[in-house]
């Protein structure tokens, strides 16, 4: 389309420069020819934006224009006004002040020419305001802001919000923002009209633009800022009705945004209303990277705004570091910010901004890395900056509170009290120069309370204590919920009255918030839900950690928001191996934690609930793109389209999540945060439909029991409030498993104990194990012991005495933090005449209940497949040396499987050559069972990069993630380390096991550590014996014949315990 465009305005140039020719020197009509050049000239500067031939010879056809449009001439006030433009679009290019000097003059003549009652006039004067504004901005002068502002109220004063010029003019923010600065540094009377036409035009902005930047979250934090400094402004000048007036008029343009703004995934099922959208936040952020780098590229060396391109750049990559985390943007912005230092040398006007901006950036890496270095220099350059914002300078409270920061972070980090006292002397200058309506008051009033806090901790002083509660409550009075530094302020003040030696006492002055109190305060940042940050997350882990203490009942609340803030923390990252390495960083025993919670305040359902929400979150997310829609498509032909839409955005959803394993390019993430922002609003649709109300909210006890349809599921959490046992049944309440006296130290101790004895087993058959060998298996029946005398005999005796279970009879583990590395399946008291588990019942594992729910439900109705039963024997002995030594029993294997199939069973062999990561996938998809012998290799780093050893390389479970196996019934994968997840993340439970059977596979045998395919085969043939003993084989049975298999197998000695014991059953 520019193409077209281009070549058509070329041609007008033709015509037009042909026109002029046949206008000479002296004809009467030249003037027009020429103006009409000049548009067509600067039409395609501004189409192409590369020819600044095209600009400069415009300019000079407009000064030709203008000496044929003599004093007196009709139309020499628009040649004045054209000639102007142009100047001022060059000074925008190049920065020659004398362009802009010389447009100011021109405009100034050409609202001389346009006097009261000319139809242009409001033109004019917001032509010579934003010009105005421009030259304050570059010399600041106070008498250009002035006039600027009178200008800018004159031409608003003379159009209604209907005329076509009314959105241009109102975009002249830029003018309003320094009117409110100047009248409140000089509480100049008219405060109260900028602050009114401030809210207007913002009320304009949001209703008419399309663009994203209008519309999201930071347009959000302008509204309340604005509104609450208006109220402030009105009061300090004791008009109580017109400063209600303006912050009923902020509060509703707020709301309205708000509205707009809705996001569905609020976890908390009572946030329905409001929210700040991140994904357009992201998607606005990433989209103005791409714009900067243009402009960057646009500066080269030697251009006089290069140092402003790069800051600009610089400083939006360092607001997505803030966002996502990523080390790369933050590296690249202290790069730049280098660059920008260099290229404002001393005697520089910008050189303090420098410093600031690589102060920062220094300072929020040292907070990153922890390297002293950095933040020694940062203290440095923040000393440099103060030096030149002296006394009166408009920035200088900005530099005292940057280095009061740093001096802040010196003090926590080496304990210096002079680093503490030269803090609180500056944050008390800071404060001083942010009186009442300052912007930024909140934040100076939030600091020095945090200061007085940590010096009140130090020495003890009442005085600090109580000045630190008054600050924080005037910074929190300030601020609404939706604003970005509520959580921060919101979460100091509690805990701050919470500290107060006197809280637990009968004599609290009525000047000191009691603890109910504290714990409102606390209880409001669930009104941030939908706005997730550190701050909130570091916010509500202080009201948990204070619940906790005080045995305050809003405890399952500050947990309920802290795992609905993370769930949204998550979903920012558009690739698994991101969300990943977010979860490793997070609060990881969130859940655990929660679930132990709720069990001590007797809240059973409620626990099972929580630990559900918070756990095995990178598969519940990827779910969500799966959900079924059959009912809501045959529902209505609205729920049709919905249910289309919401398919074909989760699909692309899934592009995102399964393929990419970093950040990627900045046009790919914008992408990404679009479709995340209408995939959310899909949902938000669907929830509107009758019957859809709770559509991917987090599920309640009612479906979560379904679980155990077909037996008990026994939750074992781990936790540092306690261990607990918790059996999940389908026609009752859970019940606790008394008797479990064991604590979180203990666990951690056995499971480590019992890892290290598992890597150094040399899997050694009876006829040639060793002394070592012997003592080494006496240590593992030692952990099983201690595992079954201490949780998992307790549970037996509920199952067989209070729920009277059958022995034989299946129930399910679902363990949580370190139990993940034990085998429950395994414990026993392993003395003559007594049995172990095995001899009880037979167990299987589930990662979640909802992941034995998603098994469940691709189940047809009647429980048989449509298709024959058929198998894939796949196996790879022989992959590249860089995964693995041949493996001489692979083949074997397969061979007897093969020998042992009934003949009513059809199967195919793919080995050697022809393992390849295709043809497997391609098995899997084309066979009900699947056999799988080859190597397996679990990543510790990035556990979604576990695999497979195929011929051509290695089959990843990220690769397996990418394709849904509907008919798949069976996967029995004997390989290396298939059920083990990483250590930092156990309760994500991210293995291959656990992928095959989110891929489609309902039934999964996996392995918990090494597998030695020589003695693994004992364990497979007995397993298939069993298996086809039955009339009509069927992936149900998997898990009994498994523990079958297992039972046979150790009475006949031919297998070392911790090779049989190493095969796991997951699923149904």
């Amino acid at each position: 389309e520019q193409s077209n465009n281009e070549a058509a305005l070329n041609s007008c140039i033709e015509l037009e420069q042909a026109s002029l020719d046949l206008c000479p020197q002296g004809y009467p009509d030249r003037h027009t020819a020429l103006a009409n050049l000049t548009i067509s000239l600067w039409t395609r500067y501004k189409l192409l934006g590369s020819s600044q031939a095209d600009l400069n010879l415009a300019i000079d056809m407009q000064k030709q224009v203008l000496d044929l449009c003599p004093q007196g001439h009709p139309d020499r006030h628009t040649a004045l006004a054209n000639l102007a433009s142009s100047l001022w679009t060059r000074y925008n290019l190049l920065g020659s002040q004398a362009d802009l000097n010389l447009a100011i003059d021109m405009e100034k003549q050409v609202l001389d020419l346009r006097p009261q009652g000319h139809p242009d006039r409001h033109t004019a004067l917001a032509n010579l305001a934003d010009s105005l504004q421009t030259r304050y901005k570059l010399l600041g002068s106070q008498t250009d802001l002035n006039l600027a502002i009178q200008l800018f109220q004159q031409a608003l004063a003379m159009l209604h919000p209907m005329h076509p010029s009314y959105p241009w003019v109102a975009t002249l923010q830029n003018v309003v923002t320094s009117w409110i600065q100047h009248a409140e540094q000089f509480q100049h009377p008219s405060i109260l009209d900028a602050y009114q036409i401030s809210l207007t035009v913002l009320d304009y902005q949001i209703t008419t633009h399309s663009s994203l930047s209008l519309r999201h979250g930071t347009m959000q934090s302008k509204i309340t800022s604005l509104a609450n400094n208006a109220f402030s402004s009105a009061l300090r000048q004791n008009k109580t009705e017109q400063a209600v007036e303006l912050l009923e008029q902020g509060r509703a343009l707020l709301w309205t945004q708000l509205a707009r703004l809705e996001s569905p995934l609020a976890g908390l099922e009572s946030q329905s209303e409001g929210g700040h959208d991140l994904a357009r936040d992201q998607a606005d952020l990433n989209l103005a990277i791409d714009m900067q780098k243009q402009v960057l590229d646009l500066c080269p060396q030697g251009h006089p705004h290069r140092h402003t391109a790069l800051a600009s750049l610089a400083s939006s990559l360092q607001t997505r570091y803030n966002l996502l985390g990523s080390q790369v943007d933050l590296n690249l912005a202290i790069d730049m910010d280098k660059q920008v230092l260099d290229l404002c040398p001393q005697g520089h006007p910008d050189r303090h901004g420098a410093l600031a901006n690589l102060a920062t950036s220094l300072w929020t890496r040292y907070n990153l890395l922890g390297s002293q270095a950095d933040l020694n220099l940062a203290i440095d350059m923040d000393k440099q900056v103060l030096d030149l914002r002296p006394q009166g300078h408009p920035h200088r409270h900005s530099a005292l509170a940057n280095l009061a920061t740093s001096l802040w972070t010196r003090y926590n980090l080496l304990g210096s009290q002079a680093d503490l006292n030269l803090a609180i002397d500056m944050e008390k200058q800071v404060l001083d120069l942010r009186p009442p309506g300052h912007p930024d008051r909140h934040t100076a009033l939030g600091n020095l309370a945090d200061s007085l806090r940590t010096q009140y901790n130090l020495l003890g002083s009442q005085i600090d204590l109580n000045l630190a509660i008054q600050h924080s409550q005037q910074a929190l009075a300030m601020l609404h919920p939706m604003h970005p530094s509520y959580p921060s302020v919101a979460g100091l003040l509690a805990s701050i009255i919470l500290k107060h030696p006197l809280q637990s006492s009968e004599t609290l002055p009525s000047s000191i918030p009691d603890s109910g109190e504290a714990f409102r305060i606390y209880s409001t940042l669930q009104e941030s839900i939908l706005h997730p940050s550190a701050d909130l997350q570091d916010a509500v882990a202080s009201w948990i950690q204070h619940a906790e203490q005080f045995q305050h009942p809003s405890i399952l609340d500050a947990y309920q928001t802290s795992l609905t803030v993370l769930d949204y923390q998550i979903t920012t990252h558009p690739s698994l191996s991101l969300r990943h390495g977010t979860m490793q960083s997070k609060i990881t025993s969130l859940a655990n934690n929660a679930f132990s919670s709720a069990l001590r305040q007797n809240k059973a359902e409620h626990a099972v609930e929580l630990l559900e929400q918070g756990r095995a979150l990178l598969w519940t997310q990827l779910a969500r793109l799966e959900s079924p829609l059959a009912g809501l498509e045959s529902q209505s032909e609205r729920g049709h389209d919905l249910a289309r839409e919401f398919n074909d955005l989760s699909a692309k959803m899934q592009s995102f999540t399964n393929h990419s394993h970093g950040q990627g390019e900045s046009s790919d993430t914008t992408q990404y945060f679009k479709t995340l922002h209408s995939w959310e609003e899909a949902v938000r649709k669907i929830r509107l439909e009758p019957g859809f109300s709770r559509f991917l909210l987090p599920p309640l006890f009612t479906e979560l029991r379904e679980a155990a349809c077909n037996g008990p599921v026994i939750i074992v959490n781990a936790s540092k409030h306690g261990c607990d046992a918790l059996i999940v049944l389908h026609s009752q309440s859970p019940l606790r498993v008394p008797g479990v006296e064991v604590n979180l130290e203990d666990i951690n101790r056995l499971s480590s104990k019992f890892v290290r004895l598992i890597e150094e087993s040399t899997f050694a058959a009876r006829e040639t194990r060793n002394a070592h060998d012997v003592n080494r298996r006496y240590l593992i029946i030692e952990v099983l012991r201690e595992l079954w005398e201490k949780i998992v005999h307790p549970v037996v005796q509920v199952l067989q005495e209070t729920l009277k279970l059958p022995f034989g009879k299946r129930i399910w583990w679902c363990p949580t933090a370190q139990f993940t590395t034990l085998p429950f399946h395994a414990a026993g008291p392993y003395l003559p005449r007594q049995k172990n588990l095995m001899g009880f019942y037979c167990s299987s594992y589930t990662p979640s209940l909802s992941a034995l729910n998603r098994a469940r439900s691709r189940l047809s109705s009647d429980g048989v497949s449509s298709s024959a039963l058929n198998l894939a024997l796949v196996g790879q002995s022989l992959p590249d040396a860089s995964q693995g030594q041949e493996l001489r029993s692979v083949d074997k294997e397969l061979n007897m499987i093969a020998h042992m199939v009934p003949a009513s069973i059809a199967f195919d062999k793919i080995t050697g050559p022809c393992a390849t990561r295709a043809a497997v996938v391609d098995a899997f998809r084309a066979h009900r069972w699947v056999h799988l012998a080859c190597h397996g290799a679990q990543a510790l780093k990035n556990p979604f990069d576990s695999s497979f050893a195929m011929k051509d390389g290695p089959l990843t479970l990220l690769d397996i993630l990418q394709h849904k196996f509907v008919n798949s019934d069976l996967a029995f994968l004997s390989a290396c380390h298939t059920a083990v997840g990483d250590r930092l993340t156990p309760d994500e439970v991210i293995h291959l096991a656990a992928g095959m059977q989110f891929a489609g596979f309902k039934s999964v045998i996996g392995t918990m550590w090494k597998v030695s395919d020589e003695l693994a085969q004992h364990i497979v043939k007995r397993f298939y014996e069993q298996m086809f003993k039955v009339k009509q084989p069927s992936y149900k049975y998997a898990a009994v014949c498994l523990n079958n298999a297992v039972i046979e197998v150790g009475k006949a000695e031919l297998v070392p315990l911790e090779q049989r014991i190493v095969f796991m059953h997951i699923g149904i």
